[in-house]
């Protein structure tokens, strides 16, 4: 053992000789990894504080798990020594510290997560390779510090995500919060599993109804069945929010207006009458699929898109 490193730790048990001893630490070049490790577990919590920063500023691999076990240090200067000390450690880090997000001290896994969102996107790559394999528990912290990382640039992730069924309401809540345009395919998908046909409307208000909403319109076009079907149902369980956007859809040809009208029919269409009635004036087809509506609902006054009337 270095002579040189006895001295210092003798310096560091007397108050006296202690920030004399804090400083030679702190210059102390001899790597002498194992020695100090071994003093991790000394008696005296000052030493364990001085040391667990010591091997966080050398950072040598083998000093990371032993620095992990003092997560549950009884000193909690020694503990948040450690965290800093750990977080030096970087993405190498990453795959240890994920798995305490499962530790029954909240302490332990608050300090967890304090580290990781520290080491910041560089963190992300391994976190979405840590999304298998573990328990659901772990999983959705994983997805949720992913979300607080990477923000918007988590989109991708947070949209695969979707595969694991332990996390998907909360993928979903957090594809709304990031108003993820993309994931609107992903989510109407879903819409035929009852459990979370709330939570996926919700998303799609989150995400934007002049985004979602004409989408929805869209799927009733749509060449594959699943889409067709849950697009249909979403928009009835919408219902008179997106009559506006049916009724836009009836102006494209490349859209199923016959389908449209079926639906403007079943949500009720007295709110938007008078822009179906403006519409026909100019669209023959259009015409021609709403004379029933129109005939139903002859006098309406108030119209959503007067500028329809184009």
């Amino acid at each position: 053992m270095s002579q040189s490193l006895i001295i210092i730790i003798d310096k560091l048990r007397h108050e006296t000789t202690r920030w004399d001893g804090i400083l030679e630490l702190k210059l102390f070049q001899g790597e002498h990894i194992e020695i100090l490790i071994h003093y991790l577990k000394d008696p005296d919590w000052v030493v364990r504080w001085c040391i667990s920063e010591k091997l966080g500023d050398i950072g040598d691999i083998r000093a990371l798990n032993p620095l992990f076990d003092t997560f549950v240090d009884p000193d909690s200067h020694v503990r948040k020594n450690s965290a800093k000390a750990i977080s030096k450690f970087g993405a190498k880090a990453v795959p240890r510290l994920v798995t305490y997000f499962s530790h029954p001290n909240a302490g332990v896994r608050k300090m967890v997560y304090t580290i990781l969102l520290g080491i910041g996107k560089n963190a992300l790559p391994i976190l979405e390779r840590h999304l298998i394999g573990h328990n659901w528990i772990i999983v959705s912290r994983i997805v949720d510090l992913i979300w607080r990382i990477g923000g918007s640039e988590s989109e991708d992730v947070i949209v695969r995500s979707l595969q694991l069924p332990d996390v998907r309401k909360q993928s979903i809540i957090l594809l709304g919060q990031i108003k993820s345009r993309r994931s609107v395919l992903y989510l109407l998908k879903l819409f035929d599993k009852f459990s979370l046909r709330r939570v996926i409307l919700h998303a799609f208000r989150d995400i934007g109804e002049h985004v979602s909403y004409p989408y929805l319109v869209k799927s009733v076009s749509s060449k594959s069945k699943k889409i067709l079907v849950n697009g249909e149902i979403a928009i009835l369980k919408i219902g008179r929010p997106i009559l506006p956007y049916l009724v836009q859809g009836l102006s494209k040809p490349s859209l199923n207006r016959k389908k449209i009208v079926d639906l403007i029919s079943k949500i009720g269409p007295e709110s938007v009458m008078l822009d179906i009635h403006l519409l026909s004036e100019t669209r023959k087809p259009v015409a021609v699929l709403t004379q029933s509506l129109r005939d139903q609902f002859p006098q309406e006054k108030k119209g959503f898109f007067n500028f329809l009337k184009t």
